[in-house]
């Protein structure tokens, strides 16, 4: 799931253990090892910053078919398209 895509949860397929190199808030680089829920939510937030979300993570037919019933419910106004504002 994700916050970006309220009440939409689909299946991805995701490392369960990372390492990432990071920035303290006074610049110092420092080594991050995550796994489970954090390496995955670690992964999910990459991606934001790579500018993906994570409905690339499934096939084209998948995703279409999301794309298809999010634009009905946005039709329906049962969704709230996010404006980034």
């Amino acid at each position: 799931g994700c916050l970006s895509f309220p009440e939409l949860t689909l299946t991805v397929t995701r490392a369960q253990e990372v390492t990432v190199e990071a920035q303290d808030l006074d610049g110092r680089l420092f080594e991050l090892e995550a796994e489970d829920l954090m390496a995955r939510a670690i992964q999910h937030e990459c991606e934001h910053l790579e500018g993906q979300v994570f409905l690339r993570n499934v096939s084209s037919l998948k995703r279409e078919l999301v794309k298809r019933d999010i634009r009905k419910r946005i039709d329906a106004g049962d969704w709230t398209a996010a404006t980034g504002s």
